[in-house]
Order: C-alpha cells, then structure tokens, then sequence
C-alpha cells in the first residue's frame, strides 16, 4: 500500500482538515451553532467524498449496465442462505458505442440471477476459447404504472452472444 493510494490520501486530508477545524472551534469565540454546523458539514464531506472516490478506485458500481457491452470477465457470488447473501454478479465490461468500444472495461454490480449466471459461465468458457463475448441489455416493458419504479427496480435481462466478425471493406 503506497502513501497515494485515493482512500488513504482522502482520509490524511480530512484528519488534517478535522485538526484545523477543532483549533478554530478551541481558539475563536464563534457561537456554538455555528461550531456544530462546521463539524457536522466536514464529517458530511468526508462521507459524500468518500463515496465519489469508491467510482474511482475501480469498485464495481450499481449503475445500469450499458446497453451494449464487450465481457471482458465475469464473477459469480451465488446466494448463500446460511450467510444471508442474496448473491450478486460481478461483470468487468467495455461499452460497445455505435463504431467503437469503450478504452478502458468498467465494473459493475448486478443482482444474482440463475439464467444470467449460466449464461455468463458459458461465456468465460468461450472467452478462455479465443471467443470474444458481447452483451445486451433487454429491459422487458413495464405493465401498470412502471413509470413510478426506480430504474434498478426493474427486471434485467442480459443476452450473451458471440462478437461478430467485423465487416471488411470490400477490394
């Protein structure tokens, strides 16, 4: 673990921001609303920074997976009743835009699902073969009032298939 890692280099920051801040509140004569309020913003940043900079140390988020996406690689954590897990999939993805591929995968967290679980093994086991795997999110319509569900909330259904060769311009 070096001195630069993004979590550890936020925490020294904010120690030394909390520092500063309890001198202020010990040295000055500001009322002591406006000291709580201080303390309270400063733990609330930490948190709300701390939060942005998980994005960026590479942990899988939750947001919607792109429409269309290259597997790069897959883990599967099934449900485990005994430990409570409901169990969650993992999948590392290149966004695949109308002429090109995202540069760099991202990863991204999704509910457990059986279908989705053997579907995404068979795709490691083409992918291991030379087989480059892509992905397509199918979101079935919503009946009744879907409009008032959260995003998250409704059904995910992913469709892995070989990448097609890419057409070659004609001699």
């Amino acid at each position: 673990m070096t001195v630069f890692e993004p979590g550890l280099l936020l925490t020294i920051a904010y120690v030394a921001l909390a520092f500063v801040l309890l001198v202020m509140c010990l040295k000055t004569t500001w009322p002591w609303l406006a000291k709580v309020v201080l303390v309270i913003a400063v733990t609330g940043f930490y948190f709300t920074a701390w939060s942005g900079v998980r994005h960026v140390m590479g942990w899988a988020t939750a947001e919607p997976l792109p429409e269309r996406f290259v597997i790069v690689a897959g883990q599967v954590q099934e449900p485990n009743k005994e430990k409570g897990s409901a169990g969650t999939i993992l999948l590392w993805v290149m966004a695949l835009g109308e002429r090109e591929v995202a540069r760099e995968p991202r990863a991204y967290r999704i509910a457990y699902d059986k279908e989705t679980h053997g579907s995404l093994n068979e795709a490691m086991r083409k992918t291991k073969n030379g087989v480059v795997q892509m992905g397509k999110v199918e979101r079935p319509p919503v009946s009744g009032s879907g409009w008032l569900m959260a995003q998250s909330a409704q059904p995910l259904r992913l469709r892995i298939s070989d990448m097609p060769l890419p057409a070659l311009p004609e001699k």
